[in-house]
C-alpha cells in the first residue's frame, strides 16, 4: 500500500515530548513511523515510483508553510475501529487540505474515502476504548499552539509491516 505523509519539523524539545507520549500511548505505530499527518491513506493498485512522479508534479509550485497544532480531541477512526487523541490542525490546516485534495487529483482518485471528512491532525494516541484516552493529558508535550513547519511530503510504501521511503519531495522555498 502506498501512503503519502508530512512530517511536521518541530522544535527538538517538543518532537522528543511527542515520541515519549507516542511511545507510551501508541507504541507500535510510534515504532512504526514518527509523529506525521497522512494525506494520502492507503492506495493499493498504484506502482510506487509512478505515483511519487505524480505528487512531484502535483507539489511542484507548493510552498513551504507553518503550522500549529492549536487543540487535541479524541476522535473515532471508522476505517480501524479505534479512538485516536488527536492534535488538530489550525494554522495552516487550509492548506493541509489544500495538499490533500491536490494528492488525490488523478487516476487513483476512486481511493478518497468520501464518506471520511479529512481533518488535518496528528494521532498521537489510539486505543480500541475511549475510556483509557479520556484520562490521558496531551499538554504534557507543551503548551498549545504547537508549532511546526511542513517542510518535505514522503511517499512511503508499506508492505509486510514495514515502511519503505519512495521518494521525499521538497516544497519550495
Amino acid at each position: 500500500m502506498i501512503y503519502v505523509l508530512a512530517y511536521p519539523e518541530f522544535d527538538p524539545d517538543i518532537f522528543e515530548a511527542i515520541e515519549k507520549f507516542r511511545s507510551i500511548n501508541e507504541p507500535e505505530r510510534a515504532r512504526l513511523v514518527a509523529p506525521h499527518i497522512t494525506l494520502v491513506f492507503a492506495l493499493r493498485d498504484e506502482k510506487p515510483e509512478d505515483f511519487a512522479d505524480f505528487c512531484s508534479r502535483k507539489i511542484r509550485s507548493m510552498k513551504r508553510f507553518p503550522i500549529t497544532f492549536d487543540r487535541f480531541e479524541i476522535l473515532h477512526d471508522p476505517v480501524e475501529t479505534t479512538h485516536k487523541i488527536c492534535l488538530v490542525c489550525g494554522e495552516g490546516g487550509q492548506k493541509i487540505k489544500t495538499l490533500h485534495h491536490a494528492l488525490y487529483e488523478g487516476p487513483h482518485r476512486s481511493g478518497l474515502r468520501a464518506d471520511i471528512p479529512f481533518k488535518p491532525h496528528m494521532t498521537i494516541a489510539t486505543n480500541a476504548n475511549v475510556a483509557p484516552l479520556e484520562k490521558l493529558d496531551p499538554t504534557v508535550i507543551g503548551a498549545f499552539p504547537v508549532r511546526a513547519e511542513i517542510n518535505t511530503i514522503n511517499i512511503i510504501e508499506v508492505t509486510e509491516g514495514r515502511l519503505r521511503n519512495v521518494r521525499t519531495v521538497s516544497l519550495r522555498d
